[in-house]
C-alpha cells in the first residue's frame, strides 16, 4: 500500500498482511507536498 504523507513531505509504502491486515512499513521517499499516488503503465 502506499500513502501520500503531505505533513512529512514522504511516500510511504506498507507491506498488508492478507490474513489479518497487519501494515509493515517497508519504504519511505521524500515528495515535496504529495497530494495523491498514482499509477501508469508505460507502452514497451
Amino acid at each position: 500500500m502506499l500513502v501520500a504523507d503531505r505533513p512529512a513531505d514522504l511516500v510511504r509504502s506498507y507491506a498488508v498482511d492478507g490474513a489479518d491486515g497487519a501494515l509493515s512499513p517497508l519504504a519511505e521517499a521524500h515528495v515535496p507536498q504529495p497530494a495523491f499516488v498514482e499509477f501508469a503503465e508505460l507502452p514497451g
